[in-house]
């Protein structure tokens, strides 16, 4: 049986303008990318005028016995 293990990220948005848009687009994408090398994959996202909530899981992977 797989196991697996959850995270959640929250992002400060504070949307000022329409051009502050991509500025938290590059932050998300950056924190992605990072937590995607150690192999974590995005499940869902939610988003308000206050926050980013990144919803993230990876498995957990059994360690291998030594002969």
């Amino acid at each position: 049986m797989k196991r697996f293990e959850y995270d959640v990220v929250y992002m400060k948005t504070e949307v000022s303008d329409a051009s502050s848009q991509g500025t938290i687009s590059h932050q998300v994408r950056k924190v992605l990318n990072a937590m995607g090398k150690d192999g974590w994959e995005l499940v869902s996202v939610a988003q308000d005028q206050v926050q980013v909530r990144l919803f993230l899981k990876r498995e957990l992977v059994k360690a291998k016995a030594k002969k």
